[in-house]
């Protein structure tokens, strides 16, 4: 596998885990709600949530994940994704505070890594193109890159050829990999820069 394979097989991992983090914490509106409204009542100082309210909440981040999950507006679902986890993960200074402490403090820390997950994934979300919902006629930067670069490969081993004119008579030299020009023998002279080079004498020359 290439190094432009790689790159979406990562960034399609980083996706995966992202949204199951994600979703586990969601269908906890809908499992546990009262849970629920005391991690906001405590960590985000939003309380006397209701069923409702949770409930309605956690609607909104299904409909955000699906989006996120299928590369929906990766601008929008992506950086929502990065803005809830942020503060997120802000939200729980205390915890970091005193990592030792009895309870499930160390715990929060793998919060961090996520979090820079989250931020990778914003920062190469055109380059995330495996899995992903693509829209008719739009063509994303990773794609793009990829092509030139498949061009370019293709290119560096085929043969390109040139054409030398020398007073009226016109020569096609095909130009092989390492610089290495092919002639066929015709008896002619060509100058070939610095010096002239007898296309009889010779079946290969660098150029």
């Amino acid at each position: 596998m290439t190094s432009d394979g790689r790159i979406p097989v990562a960034l399609l991992l980083l996706r995966l885990s992202i949204f199951i983090v994600m979703f586990m914490w969601t269908l906890d509106k809908f499992v546990r709600p009262d849970h629920a409204a005391s991690v906001y009542e405590n960590y985000y100082f939003v309380g006397g949530l209701s069923r409702t309210v949770t409930l309605t909440i956690g609607a909104l981040e299904i409909a955000l994940l699906v989006g996120f999950i299928l590369g929906i507006a990766k601008r929008c679902t992506y950086g929502a994704v990065l803005v809830l986890h942020g503060i997120s993960t802000l939200s729980a200074y205390k915890h970091y505070a005193a990592p030792f402490e009895e309870g499930p403090n160390l715990l929060f820390f793998a919060a961090w890594p996520m979090l820079a997950a989250c931020v990778s994934l914003y920062l190469l979300r055109d380059y995330d193109t495996l899995g992903v919902v693509r829209w008719a006629g739009r063509k994303s930067a990773g794609n793009e890159l990829h092509q030139k670069r498949e061009t370019m490969n293709r290119n560096s081993h085929s043969d390109a050829l040139v054409f030398f004119g020398v007073g009226s008579s016109t020569f096609q030299l095909p130009i092989l990999k390492g610089g290495r020009l092919a002639f066929r023998s015709t008896g002619r002279t060509v100058v070939n820069g610095r010096r002239k080079i007898s296309r009889s004498q010779c079946d290969s020359c660098t150029n």
